[in-house]
């Protein structure tokens, strides 16, 4: 989707106001911002001083945590499948194909509780738009393994598979039950790749039996158990089990250690990478998702003399290294640097500033910095500002700010303005 009208992806209704979500209520004497971005459930933005048409591309399929255009607020989450050049926001309803709302379908705010974001079926609301990297599952009938048996890319022992469950995207009969027929069943696909980071992210959920349930990544050289994960997780997905390596020719797959017991798989990609990120399907070839690219003018939104900014963002899982606001001249507004650091950098210099709480936890941190003269600051969550040397301009002449970059992240509230922020206020902000 490239150069969005002005009123595509609203939904109507809403009433958001433009200062909604400011850290600490709103500050009785704040300045007005020059772009204002609330990307719950639109990339458009509230104000744009400058031009407010984004563009946004992804020239893949790709789904996103949210809600079916049917949901009430009682619903749990489904992964959402968004069509080639479709913007997806997590925890919102998707109502058709790019347009998306907050609102249940009778109204309701969708609730949130923070720290769900990577579960497939906790309650979740919208935590912003879903930014991603690109990624490739080479894995082979990743959700029908049955079929996948009869093709040979899995190979069953002691197991079978029934293509008859219905998957995380809420559609029948479109993965698999696997059922042991005896102590130890196993069902395995061997993958050839040179030598790489690679995961195995499979969704698992228990349906009848109270034996062990592993995952591998190396053909059982090695089993993780996630017995008591998915056990703790019913009658839901469980959707954090993972297992990692940096190995050649991966073999992925399960182990049921008794005989008689039955589980739902679905997605069960090998991806390149250390990291989880959203579901890739196949069937007869491996697939790429392709990265989520937005971008917005520079032309009257970001004073690049003088500025500040204001984002607040959900890290998905893993974090270090995520860019929420970027520009190819080098700005970085901010970049988390690790755990617990962020940074402001106009390009020349950087600013970091350390010893915060965890920034990757999976609930929403707010950040805020400033630049102007000789010095740019950056903070997060209410901590004193870290500051440092400006070397006079934040965006130099690049045309185009990006929302998200280097590292997946759920991006929700951006608000630049066109002057410095005190230490105080961008304090206060983030509060």
């Amino acid at each position: 989707m490239s150069g969005l009208s002005p009123f595509s992806g609203i939904s109507k209704g809403l009433g958001i106001s433009p200062t909604s979500g400011i850290g600490g209520g709103g500050l009785s004497a704040e300045p007005s911002a020059s772009f204002l971005l609330d990307l719950q459930n639109s990339a458009i933005p509230q104000k744009a001083a400058g031009s407010p048409t984004p563009t946004f591309t992804r020239a893949t399929m790709k789904y996103v945590l949210g809600y079916a255009a049917s949901a009430v607020v009682t619903d749990d989450p489904i992964w959402i499948q968004c069509a080639s050049g479709e913007i997806g926001f997590t925890g919102a309803r998707r109502v058709f194909e790019g347009v998306w709302s907050s609102y249940d379908v009778n109204g309701v705010f969708l609730s949130t509780t923070l720290g769900a974001s990577a579960s497939c079926c906790d309650d979740l609301g919208p935590i912003g738009y879903d930014y991603e990297i690109a990624r490739t599952n080479s894995a082979l009938h990743s959700r029908k393994l049955a079929a996948g048996v009869t093709a040979t890319a899995w190979v069953e022992s002691n197991i079978t598979a029934a293509d008859d469950a219905t998957g995380i995207d809420g559609v029948a009969n479109a993965c698999s039950t696997l059922t042991a027929t005896a102590n130890n069943g196993t069902i395995l696909q061997a993958i050839t790749l040179a030598s790489a980071a690679a995961i195995f992210q499979p969704f698992v959920k228990r349906k009848t039996g109270t034996g062990t349930i592993e995952i591998t990544l190396n053909g059982g050289t090695n089993w993780t158990d996630i017995t008591a994960a998915v056990d703790a997780a019913a009658p839901d997905w469980y959707s954090l089990a993972a297992v990692t390596a940096t190995l050649a020719n991966p073999s992925i797959g399960y182990r049921l250690g008794t005989s008689g017991d039955e589980i739902e798989v679905d997605m069960n990609d090998c991806q390149n990478g250390t990291f989880r990120t959203s579901p890739i399907p196949t069937t007869t070839a491996t697939a790429t998702r392709n990265e989520d690219v937005l971008t917005y003018p520079t032309a009257g939104n970001i004073n690049t003399a003088q500025g500040s900014f204001y984002v607040e963002s959900t890290q998905k899982q893993v974090g270090d290294g995520a860019i929420l606001l970027y520009t190819a001249h080098g700005t970085q507004m901010p970049r988390i640097t690790s755990l617990i650091a962020a940074q402001i950098g106009d390009g020349t210099n950087t600013v970091a500033k350390t010893g915060l709480n965890s920034l990757i936890d999976g609930v929403p941190h707010a950040f805020a910095g400033s630049w102007g003269g000789s010095s740019m600051s950056v903070t997060a969550d209410g901590e004193a500002v870290a500051s440092g040397t400006f070397d006079g301009s934040m965006i130099g002449s690049e045309s185009a700010l990006r929302i998200g970059f280097v590292a997946p992240a759920n991006i929700r509230f951006v608000r630049i303005y066109p002057q410095a922020l005190s230490s105080a206020q961008l304090e206060a902000l983030t509060a």
